[in-house]
């Protein structure tokens, strides 16, 4: 288990410690349980996107969004994007829209700029757009 850069217990690929999982907070976990998670985790980002889309789509959207709702798990984030696609928006509007989901909250409840998230983003955009 670890804390994650927002703050929040996370352990094996990034699975966020939900409530009725407190057991997983002293948890020694192995690959394989924490693939278990991963994937249960992934499934649940990706009936979000496939909800969402109304227009064809290639690999490498899929992949981005279900990528950005398993780390922001906000529907804003997601929907706000898939809206932009599906009214057939600029590249340069999606992903300015992907770009500004790069901030965390610090401890006294702020949003800052994360490096690493600003990383991660420019790393989805450059797979969606590939």
């Amino acid at each position: 288990m670890y804390l994650c850069e927002a703050g929040k217990h996370t352990i094996g690929y990034g699975h966020v410690i939900l409530p009725n999982e407190q057991h997983l907070l002293k948890a020694r976990i192995t690959e394989a349980q924490a693939l278990e998670l991963l994937r249960n985790d992934l499934a649940i980002a990706e009936v979000r996107v496939r909800r969402l889309w109304k227009v064809a789509m290639t690999q490498n959207m899929y992949d981005m969004l279900v990528s950005l709702v398993f780390n922001v798990g906000s529907p804003a984030a997601h929907q706000g994007i898939v809206t932009k696609i599906n009214a057939g928006d600029s590249v340069a509007s999606i992903k300015a829209s992907l770009l500004a989901w790069n901030k965390r909250r610090n401890q006294k409840g702020e949003l800052v700029v994360s490096n690493g998230l600003t990383r991660r983003r420019r790393e989805e955009a450059a797979i969606m757009f590939s």
